[in-house]
């Protein structure tokens, strides 16, 4: 990803007079549900292009100095750290590239009668170089009725016939290069594309087995406590790729019984009644307790990778 963004600016700053740029709405109309709306093309004069290709470069020249990691490799943002994720993980979004990139002429925008806005997206096109994509999520708490599109001006700003403007406010929350998505301003980005529901329905689903297994007692609590946390949900969507089967609960009991390892066991059956134990049962899922083969030190480990 950092040589793309290297790529992409150096390509703008040079002046590649022959890149052309498009704006693409995503809007969803009344009854209509999020994974049936397409991009509709907003058609600009060649004043917004040169405004286009300022936003491009303004953009890329923020994030160049950054340091781009897979979402997978760090479950939270960081200082000076921007996270990326394969735009084939979310569905909607390569959806909606898939078809501004198939050359079909799409539908042009003409009225928000009845739609509620849920995304631009500035498309770079160029001869010599993949498109690239700036994409900005728009605020759907409101629906512009019967207002038809007049411009849209090299400031940024959607104007109508009659009624409201739909202004840009100079940031983009990402952009997608190579078939990735850069994500400068994550929640917006992957609470629009439901991005974390997998992880959240299969916390609950593991969650439901632990309460089933042997080893273990009253799971409401953990239930409790991973309900709403995205960072628990998707460390439990990783221990429920199959670390359970491998546990070996007798030596899990002796860590427990000489207190090595903070949970508690009620009646036979590991239980936790603590936020801290919650995480602590967590990490016992992951297998994050380890022992170092060449200084026999032992460690909680958060990110490993398995010696072949």
């Amino acid at each position: 990803m950092q040589s793309d963004v290297n790529q992409i600016l150096e390509s703008m700053v040079n002046g590649d007079a022959r890149a052309s740029y498009q704006v693409f709405f995503l809007g969803q109309g009344q009854q209509q549900s999020l994974e049936n709306i397409s991009p509709v093309e907003i058609l600009v004069d060649h004043s917004v292009q040169a405004w286009s290709r300022d936003e491009f470069v303004a953009f890329v020249g923020t994030i160049k100095n950054a340091e781009f990691l897979p979402i997978q490799e760090l479950d939270e943002g960081a200082q000076g750290v921007v996270r990326y994720v394969s735009i084939q993980e979310i569905a909607l979004l390569d959806a909606w590239i898939g078809r501004i990139s198939q050359g079909d002429r799409l539908p042009e925008l003409t009225s928000f009668d009845g739609i509620k806005p849920k995304a631009i997206i500035l498309r770079r096109r160029s001869s010599v170089s993949d498109d690239v994509y700036l994409i900005k999520v728009l605020n759907d708490t409101y629906t512009l009725r019967g207002k038809s599109i007049l411009h849209l001006i090299p400031t940024g700003v959607f104007t109508f016939m009659d009624g409201p403007s739909l202004v840009f406010d100079g940031h983009w929350d990402g952009i997608i290069a190579n078939g990735n998505l850069a994500l400068l301003r994550e929640e917006r980005l992957l609470t629009l594309f439901r991005y974390y529901e997998k992880f959240r329905e299969a916390a609950n689903e593991f969650v439901g087995s632990l309460a089933q297994h042997e080893a273990f007692g009253n799971m409401e609590f953990l239930a409790a406590v991973v309900d709403g946390r995205i960072s628990l949900q998707k460390k439990l969507y990783r221990a429920a790729q199959g670390n359970l089967e491998r546990i070996d609960f007798q030596r899990l009991q002796g860590f427990i019984d000489n207190g090595r390892i903070a949970l508690k066991v009620v009646d036979g059956k590991i239980e936790c009644s603590t936020v801290e134990e919650a995480k602590v049962l967590i990490d016992v899922l992951l297998d994050n307790f380890v022992k170092s083969m060449l200084t026999d030190e032992e460690y909680k480990a958060y990110n490993k990778a398995v010696l072949k």
